[in-house]
C-alpha cells in the first residue's frame, strides 16, 4: 500500500499494481484515481480527517487482493487506450509531413 500526495509516486504505484491513498491537493488525483475506479481513495486536504484517514487505510486493508487484480485488469484497458492515442497522434504527425 502507498499513501501519498505526490502525484508521480501514486502514478507509478497504481501502473505497478499496488492499491493507493491519494492526499490530494488538486484535481488532478481525482482524474488519475477516476479512471481506474478508485477515486474513493482520494482524500481533498481541504476536509481531511483522521477518521476518513484510517478508514481508506482500513478499507484497503481488507481488501488489498482485491484492489490488486483491478489494478492489473484497468492498467491493461488503459495502456489500450493510450496505446491508441499515441498512433492518432503518430498518424495526424504523418499526414502533417506528406503535406
Amino acid at each position: 500500500m502507498l499513501i501519498s500526495s505526490y502525484m508521480h509516486a501514486n502514478v507509478a504505484a497504481l501502473s505497478m499494481h499496488v492499491p493507493t491513498i491519494n492526499f490530494a491537493y488538486s484535481y488532478k488525483a481525482i482524474g488519475v484515481f477516476g479512471v481506474l475506479g478508485l477515486e474513493k481513495y482520494v482524500l481533498n486536504l481541504k476536509d481531511l480527517t483522521y477518521e476518513k484517514t484510517i478508514s481508506a487505510i482500513e478499507e484497503i486493508g481488507s481488501n488489498r487482493e482485491k484492489i490488486r487484480k483491478e489494478l492489473e485488469a484497468r492498467m491493461q484497458e488503459v495502456k489500450k487506450q493510450v496505446m491508441f492515442a499515441g498512433e492518432l497522434v503518430k498518424k495526424v504527425l504523418d499526414e502533417q509531413e506528406s503535406i
